[in-house]
């Protein structure tokens, strides 16, 4: 069963490449997985050109590893590469977080209200897809309204590496919230947001990302 979707020629390049891209955002590829030019144009169904040019563009963003002179892969992610994402996540996105609070408005805070309650539905009725969409979604609100171009390319960077990671954590959505009690850490966020208090949004993003992390490495062999 393709996991890819057909892609118009309009803006074709762009589109193969984003496509790909979050194919790879949202699990949809094993780590480790050897794919090929050639697939992934008869999925998408275009030619290779376009293909071969968004293949670069992945491997350039760490997604995709080259294993030799031919053959490529989706990149491994090992217990040290999850780490090591992690700790970079953890330092920049609660800064990311810390900036927002400074400039958020009060529709803002409504809009990310919205937005959470849509991650809490589709954690609770949806596909691991809607689960990692609908997350998406609340905290890239969030690193928008932080308003620094620069940073945000470097979180973008970091989830689409992280791919694989998030979408077995939020397979297990239901139960690691049940188990860390972390149902509500949006909530908080957003109550600290209201509050003006840049230093406890900071803090609560950074646990979010720790515990989460440390869940899943605990659970890593299971």
């Amino acid at each position: 069963m393709n996991v890819l979707r057909k892609v118009e020629n309009q803006t074709l390049h762009a589109r193969v490449y984003q496509e790909l891209r979050n194919a790879i955002i949202r699990g949809h590829f094993a780590p480790g997985e050897v794919v090929t030019i050639r697939r992934l144009a008869t999925e998408l169904g275009t030619s290779v050109m376009p293909v071969r040019e968004a293949i670069h563009r992945l491997i350039s963003e760490r997604a995709i590893e080259m294993q030799g002179s031919r053959s490529m892969r989706i990149a491994m992610l090992t217990r040290e590469k999850i780490e090591d994402l992690i700790r970079v996540r953890s330092i920049i996105e609660p800064e990311a977080v810390y900036l927002a609070a400074g400039r958020i408005g009060e529709d803002d805070i409504l809009e990310l209200e919205v937005l959470n309650r849509k991650l809490m539905r589709a954690i609770k009725h949806g596909d691991v897809d809607d689960k990692l969409l609908a997350n998406r979604a609340f905290h890239f609100a969030v690193y928008e309204i932080a308003a620094s171009p620069m940073l945000l390319q470097v979180i973008d960077s970091l989830w689409l590496q992280s791919g694989p990671y998030l979408q077995s954590l939020f397979a297990s959505a239901d139960r690691f919230h049940e188990e860390l009690g972390t149902e509500f850490i949006n909530d908080e966020l957003i109550e600290a947001f209201r509050k003006g208090d840049a230093g406890l949004a900071r803090r609560i993003r950074e646990k979010d990302i720790r515990v989460s992390a440390e869940w899943y490495l605990n659970h890593l062999d299971e």
